[in-house]
């Protein structure tokens, strides 16, 4: 009867700790997108001086027939445990919820055009900064299916970042991603091209002063 007791408040502990770190095994975003080191790599523009000036992540979940959207500042560290957003990008406690966002989505094919209009809660995120899509800006970036993960679209597109004086400072490089169901963890009665979890990332980079 004893161990029967220890067993049932093993059983209950799991269940109460389970869903603090359910979203902890989903990988929303790949944190190599952070890596200043690869971007220079890609941007050979950029010297070992430059530094990150504003990161920006939009983040939607699926929740149902709709998504769970998210934002936050790449440098901010909201659940406090040591950790800035961009150095920990999928863990949902790093974030802002915003509410629902959009229906669900599928994609068919291996590419697709991310047309960001606006970012959400940027007046909140960076109350001292102008809003880049305050007016009619489009940015359109165009996506596929990674090589080494087919369920994984991505692509990028950087433009030049200008000064108040109209100097070109550094970057501003905009990232867009879309994971649709991955075919090892598939459950019955899921579309193959369902988009479990999709976003953009802006990432601000300049020559440290």
């Amino acid at each position: 009867m004893e161990i029967f007791k220890k067993f049932l408040i093993a059983l209950l502990f799991l269940a109460i700790i389970a869903p603090v770190g359910a979203w902890c095994d989903d990988n929303y975003i790949d944190p190599d997108v952070f890596d200043l080191e690869k971007i220079r790599e890609e941007h050979q523009e950029l010297s070992e001086n430059c530094v990150f000036r504003r990161v920006y992540i939009f983040l939607a979940v699926l929740n149902g027939e709709s998504y769970d959207a998210y934002a936050t500042r790449g440098s901010s560290d909201p659940d406090n445990d040591g950790m800035k957003a961009m150095e920990d990008p999928n863990d949902l406690k790093e974030y802002e919820s915003i509410g629902e966002f959009g229906s669900k989505l599928t994609i068919s094919g291996d590419k697709r055009i991310c047309y960001i209009t606006g970012m959400p809660n940027f007046d909140q995120l960076f109350p001292n900064e102008k809003d880049p899509f305050e007016g009619d800006t489009i940015i359109g970036i165009p996506t596929e299916a990674q090589v080494d993960k087919k369920h994984v679209l991505s692509g990028s597109k950087t433009l030049p970042l200008f000064s108040s004086n109209g100097d070109n400072v550094g970057i501003d490089r905009f990232v867009a991603f879309y994971n649709k169901v991955d075919p090892a963890n598939k459950k019955e009665g899921v579309e193959d091209n369902q988009v479990t979890s999709y976003g953009f990332i802006e990432i601000q980079i300049h020559e440290a002063e």
